[in-house]
């Protein structure tokens, strides 16, 4: 997607099965502090092994670069 002449965005989605919160989490603030300009848009997580405390996810990620 092209954003004011500027910019091209990427649309990226990523889904991850039977993750740790905390492993989830990590994910998150890794790629959100990474040295591309990325935006988290969508997370959506449901409960996985309930017995392992795990979860699945989708997260769908905008990250620009410049035209």
């Amino acid at each position: 997607t092209n954003i004011q002449n500027k910019y091209t965005r990427i649309n990226t989605d990523i889904k991850v099965n039977s993750v740790t919160a905390q492993n989830l989490l990590e994910f998150i603030n890794e790629v959100e502090q990474s040295e591309f300009l990325v935006e988290v848009n969508y997370l959506n997580i449901t409960r996985g092994l309930e017995i392992r405390k795990e979860y699945d996810a989708l997260i769908k990620f905008y990250t620009y670069t410049n035209k």
